[in-house]
């Protein structure tokens, strides 16, 4: 234990803290033999700590494992200038894949916005990039296919109207 504390410390990790359950581990054991204590949590860097300063920590109860998870919600950005990485309500389309050109945009989009860093904020940025372009070339390549498929079921229910009133 005393080797982990020195890493911490020569790393410059220190402990986030938590909310919820005070243990994360239990040997789930009648009351007499019960033993629980705190083993899992999350640390961070003083760099990590103010890009992230909202930052927190919350133990999650679990009933498939005997240690409970750890949730780390990063809420938001310490600098005033950061963009969220992806836009509110961005989802990735399986029929994406199926388009032709889907590879070849990506990796256009993805090289357009990277400039070789590996850092969480550069990585972060990208993201956020790749996935307004993405949506972009999607409405582009496919239209709006949630408006689509609402037309498509008000169609099909006014087909299954119009055969029910001519069956019965």
């Amino acid at each position: 234990m005393e080797l982990f504390r020195q890493c911490l410390d020569d790393c410059g990790l220190v402990d986030m803290g938590f909310s919820g359950p005070l243990f994360t581990w239990s040997n789930r054991q009648n009351a007499d033999a019960r033993v629980r204590v705190r083993l899992d949590g999350a640390v961070a860097n003083g760099e990590f700590n103010t890009l992230f300063d909202d930052a927190n920590v919350e133990n999650i109860i679990t009933t498939t494992t005997d240690h409970f998870a750890i949730l780390v919600r990063l809420q938001s950005f310490g600098r005033p200038d950061s963009r969220k990485p992806v836009q509110s309500g961005f989802h990735f389309e399986a029929a994406w894949l199926r388009a032709p050109d889907y590879r070849d945009m990506m990796e256009k989009a993805w090289g357009e916005v990277s400039d070789g860093s590996l850092s969480l904020q550069a990585t972060w940025d990208n993201l956020g990039s790749v996935a307004v372009r993405l949506q972009r070339w999607s409405q582009e390549c496919f239209g709006s296919v949630r408006k689509e498929i609402k037309n498509l079921e008000s169609k099909l229910r006014s087909l299954i109207e119009a055969a029910s009133v001519v069956c019965c």
